[in-house]
């Protein structure tokens, strides 16, 4: 076998690999209405919509766990919440273009000033008081990076402690399960 058909029998191979891998990650994801889920999960879901149509949930298995993802409108904005098997809120974040690069510019900020809720603007309030289920919000991390301002809270929410980001005009941009926090409470 000369070299040029040994690559190409190797090129074969790896596209069967990356085919099969792609639809094994496909089949790990069922599509699934809401009333089939687990109730802890159906009753996350439902709170954090707020109200919003869950028309399709689905079922992935991530790292070895089962989560549920669905996609729901809230205040005219798209966002995804994805859910533990056992009903925790995993994450809650505005799903629209240049996520990504929003995070990066999250992770290098250039100003932080701790404020009272009270001094957040009415629409950022309201917004952290929703997200924060009625706990108590001490102090709230107003953040700058390149004239961006991000309103943050940690807050412990059913034992668990979650990251809340709002932007100025009051949208949510992210309700994440605080991992670190999480182990190193344990």
């Amino acid at each position: 076998m000369n070299c040029r058909t040994l690559s190409r029998l190797m090129l074969v191979v790896a596209l069967c690999f990356v085919a099969s891998r792609v639809s094994a990650a496909e089949e790990d994801e069922v599509k699934m209405k809401l009333a089939a889920c687990p109730a802890a999960v159906q009753k996350t879901l439902k709170r954090e919509a707020g109200g919003a149509k869950i028309s399709e949930v689905d079922k992935e298995l991530e790292d070895g766990k089962t989560i549920y993802e669905v996609d729901v409108k809230i205040d005219g904005k798209n966002y995804e919440v994805t859910v533990a098997e056992d009903g925790t809120l995993l994450e809650k974040v505005l799903d629209e273009d240049g996520k990504e690069e929003q995070e990066d510019r999250a992770a290098e900020q250039v100003e932080e000033e701790k404020i009272k809720l009270s001094d957040c603007p009415v629409a950022v309030q309201k917004t952290l008081k929703r997200e924060a289920t009625g706990e108590a919000i001490e102090t709230v991390d107003k953040e700058t990076d390149d004239g961006k301002t991000v309103y943050e809270v940690d807050v412990k929410i059913g034992g668990r402690n979650y990251e809340i980001k709002v932007a100025p005009d009051g949208t949510l941009i992210s309700k994440s399960l605080d991992e670190e926090d999480e182990e190193e409470d344990k």
